[in-house]
C-alpha cells in the first residue's frame, strides 16, 4: 500500500452523486500533510466500469497542504493517467500552502474545467495567489477530429513568490504562450522573463501532433552546470499514447545536448531513449582541463524506478598539467533502481602520461574494471583493478554526490621499472585520496623502492650495492608530492632524509646517515632523478691519509 491514509469527519448526501465531505484529512507514513474543511461534490461514480471520472463539479472551500506527500511505491507508475477526464466545475476557495510547499505560507485560489478523452483534450485552468501577485492560466482546445487546435498560457511569479520557489529562481519571472491556427497547422510562440531579461523565446509549431520547438532558452536550474547563461534549443516531437517520442537538441559553446526516442508517460518507463553530449572543449567545466572533444553516449530504457542503462565516454587527448591520457575509453552497463545502481566499468586508454618519462613508457594499453555503486547519494568503488604494461594496481573508495567528501585507496606498483642513469627497480605504493566535506583534497601514502641493479658506479661504490627505499609520501597545494621520513638501506650505506618531487618532474632531497666505512654522511640530491646533481659530504671517507669533512659533487 501507498502509506496515504484518509480520515473523513462526517459524509452527508448520496456517495453515488452529490455528496458533501467535512473535514477531511490525508495522512502519509509521516503524518498529517492535508486537510480540508469542506468538499462538495457531484459526480457519476459508474464511470469507472466505462474507465472514466465524471465530475459535475468539485467544490472546495478551505484546505490546507502543509508539505508534499512521502508514501510508498505501489506499482501503479503511471505520470499520465489511463482513464478519460470529465471535470466540468473545479474551485479551489482559498489553499493555504505551507512553507515546506512554497518557501513562505501562501494562500491560492484555483479554479478550471477538463475534458480529456479519446483523443482531445479541453482544458482552462487558473490559479492565482491572494496575498503573492502569483498567477497562472492555461487555455488548451485540441480536438483533431474538428480540426480544432488552439493553446495559451500565462505566468506571474513575483520574486519571492510560489513560483519563484517552485523554480528555483531568485527573481521575479513572466512566461507567456501564444499562437494562431489550427490542427493542420498551428504556430505560436513562448517567451519568459526573469528579472528585466529575456531568459526563452522559442518558436513552436503544431503540425497534426507534432511539435517542433527552436530558440534560445536560458539555462536555469541543475541546467546552470553546463557553464552558460543560454543554449539554442532544436526539438521535433510526437505526443501519442501517452509518450512523448522524437528528438531534442540543445547546444551551447562548446557543447551540444541530444536526446533521441520515447518517454512512456502512462507506464512512467523510458522507451529506447538514447542521449549523445559533444565537449568541443574539456575546459568548459573546468579550467585545468585541456584537449581534444569528449563524447558521451548512453542508452535508458524501462521503468524510470528500473532504469537499465548503457553508457559509453571516449576522449582522443585529455590533458591536465603534466597528465594526460590518449584515447580514453569508460563504458559499461548497469541499473538503477530507485536511490540504488550498480555499474560495472569498462576503462582503457592507449597511453596515460604523468609527466615522469620512465613512468609514462610502462603506463601504455591502459586498462581498468570494477563495479561503482551508488546507495543514496553515496558512491562505492569494489573490485577496481588497474592494469599496463608492468604496472599492477586495486583502487576501491567511496564518494558522497551531496557533501563532496570521498575517499579513495590505491595499492599497486611498477616491475622491473627501468629509469635512465639510475638503474631498474621494483616500485609499489599505497596511496589514500581523501576530501572531507567541504575540505580541500589530500593525497598521503607510503611507497617502497626495491632496487634491483645500479647503474650508476657511484651511486654503486657509495652504497656497496642495490638499496631498498622506502617514504611517506603527502601531495602539497602547489602540487609538489613530498617525501616524508624518507629511509635508504643499502650493504654499506643507511640514510634518513625528506625532500620533494617537483611539478617540472625534478627531485629535490636532502639526506643523513651513516657509512659502514666512512662514518657521518650528509646527502643532497637535485635535479633529474636520472642524472641528478650530488652534493655528497663524508665525515672521514680516507682516515689513513687524515681526510675529514670531504665534499663529492
Amino acid at each position: 500500500k501507498s502509506g496515504l491514509h484518509i480520515q473523513i469527519g462526517s459524509i452527508e448526501g448520496s456517495l453515488f452523486k452529490q455528496v458533501e465531505l467535512n473535514n477531511v484529512r490525508l495522512s502519509d507514513p509521516r503524518g498529517e500533510f492535508a486537510r480540508i474543511k469542506q468538499v462538495e461534490l457531484h459526480w457519476y461514480p459508474l464511470g469507472w466500469f466505462s474507465n472514466r471520472l465524471d465530475i459535475d463539479w468539485l467544490h472546495i472551500g478551505e484546505a490546507w497542504l502543509d508539505r508534499l506527500p512521502k508514501l510508498k511505491s505501489t506499482g501503479n507508475k503511471a505520470i499520465l493517467p489511463s482513464f478519460d477526464i470529465r471535470l466540468m466545475d473545479l474551485r479551489v476557495d482559498r489553499l493555504h500552502l505551507g512553507k515546506a510547499v512554497a518557501g513562505a505560507p501562501h494562500v491560492a485560489t484555483i479554479t478550471g474545467d477538463a475534458d480529456v478523452r479519446s483523443g482531445r483534450a479541453v482544458v482552462d485552468l487558473t490559479a492565482n495567489s491572494l496575498d503573492s501577485g502569483d498567477a497562472f492560466r492555461l487555455s488548451l482546445d485540441s480536438r483533431p477530429a474538428d480540426n480544432r487546435f488552439a493553446l495559451s498560457a500565462a505566468a506571474a511569479a513575483p520574486k519571492g513568490g510560489i513560483f519563484a520557489h517552485l523554480l528555483g529562481v531568485n527573481e521575479a519571472m513572466a512566461l507567456a504562450l501564444q499562437g494562431r491556427g489550427d490542427w493542420t497547422l498551428w504556430r505560436g510562440q513562448f517567451v519568459a522573463l526573469t528579472g528585466h531579461a529575456r531568459t526563452a523565446s522559442v518558436a513552436i509549431t503544431q503540425r497534426k501532433g507534432r511539435y517542433q520547438l527552436k530558440g534560445p532558452i536560458a539555462l536555469l536550474g541543475p541546467l546552470k552546470a553546463l557553464g552558460a547563461r543560454s543554449g539554442e534549443l532544436d526539438a521535433d516531437l510526437g505526443f501519442a499514447d501517452r509518450t512523448v517520442s522524437g528528438t531534442v537538441r540543445l547546444g551551447v559553446p562548446g557543447l551540444t545536448l541530444s536526446a533521441r526516442g520515447g518517454v512512456d508517460l502512462g507506464r512512467s518507463r523510458f522507451d529506447d531513449l538514447r542521449l549523445d553530449a559533444a565537449i568541443a572543449r574539456p575546459a568548459r567545466f573546468s579550467p585545468s582541463l585541456s584537449g581534444q572533444a569528449v563524447r558521451l553516449k548512453a542508452r535508458l530504457a524501462g521503468p524510470f524506478d528500473d532504469i537499465s542503462l548503457d553508457y559509453l565516454l571516449t576522449a582522443p587527448d585529455l590533458r591536465r598539467g603534466p597528465f594526460a591520457a590518449r584515447d580514453l575509453r569508460l563504458s559499461g552497463e548497469g541499473h538503477l533502481t530507485g536511490k540504488q545502481g550498480s555499474f560495472p566499468l569498462r576503462l582503457s586508454a592507449r597511453s596515460l602520461a604523468t609527466g615522469a618519462p620512465p613512468i609514462d613508457q610502462r603506463l601504455r594499453d591502459f586498462s581498468g574494471s570494477g563495479v561503482l555503486r551508488l546507495d543514496h547519494g553515496q558512491l562505492a568503488l569494489a573490485g577496481g583493478n588497474l592494469r599496463a604494461s608492468g604496472f599492477a594496481a586495486r583502487l576501491d573508495g567511496t564518494a558522497n554526490s551531496a557533501s563532496g567528501a570521498l575517499s579513495f585507496k590505491l595499492n599497486g606498483g611498477f616491475d622491473r621499472l627501468t629509469i635512465p642513469g639510475l638503474g631498474q627497480l621494483d616500485l609499489s605504493a599505497a596511496l589514500t585520496l581523501k576530501r572531507p566535506a567541504g575540505g580541500a583534497l589530500a593525497l598521503d601514502g607510503m611507497a617502497r623502492a626495491q632496487v634491483r641493479r645500479l647503474d650508476s658506479d657511484f651511486l654503486h661504490s657509495i652504497a656497496g650495492g642495490p638499496p631498498v627505499v622506502s617514504s611517506q609520501l603527502a601531495l602539497d597545494k602547489q602540487g609538489q608530492v613530498q617525501f616524508r621520513n624518507l629511509h635508504l638501506v643499502a650493504p654499506t650505506l643507511e640514510l634518513t632524509g625528506q625532500g620533494y618531487r617537483a611539478r617540472d618532474g625534478s627531485v629535490h632531497l636532502t639526506a643523513q646517515g651513516t657509512h659502514q666505512s666512512y662514518g657521518p654522511v650528509e646527502l643532497a640530491l637535485d635535479g633529474d632523478i636520472g642524472r641528478p646533481h650530488v652534493d655528497l659530504q663524508l665525515e672521514r671517507p680516507l682516515p689513513a691519509l687524515g681526510l675529514h669533512q670531504v665534499h663529492a659533487l
